[in-house]
């Protein structure tokens, strides 16, 4: 799906529907059983998050969120080096409970269907603000 709409993908949630015309590629690779089942209206991808992301959102979409995931996580990893000696630990101490949550929530959501979780922008956007607040120490 992504090869075929690489740019703006199939739409938001419409994995289930653009996946149809591709099952005719997997008819003999595949028992049929498993095919047909696979294949049904409302199955989705499960542990493919962000091959799912990229058919979805193309790199449109992807593109960007991996830049605010990954953003996120190297502005935290260079704060708590730099903020490190100091005294005020607690606002350290929570920043990397927020990086430990995010790099768990991304490892979670590549056995399940979580496009769009709720969490992961609430931590981002919390540990942003942390972030701030330790640079104005």
């Amino acid at each position: 799906m992504f090869i075929d709409h690489p740019i703006s993908g199939v739409g938001l949630l419409n994995f289930a529907k653009a996946k149809a015309p591709y099952k005719q590629y997997l008819a003999g690779q595949v028992d049929d059983e498993l095919l047909d089942y696979s294949f049904q209206g409302y199955k989705v991808g499960h542990g493919i998050y962000f091959t799912q992301l990229m058919a979805e959102g193309g790199l449109f979409l992807t593109i960007p969120y991996l830049w605010l995931i990954g953003g996120f996580l190297i502005g935290a990893f260079r704060i708590g080096k730099i903020k490190s000696k100091d005294e005020n630990t607690v606002l350290l101490d929570l920043l990397a409970g927020m990086e430990a949550g995010v790099v768990g929530h991304c490892v979670s959501i590549m056995a399940i269907n979580a496009l769009f979780m709720y969490f992961l922008p609430i931590q981002l956007v919390v540990g942003r603000q942390i972030m701030c607040a330790l640079k104005d120490q």
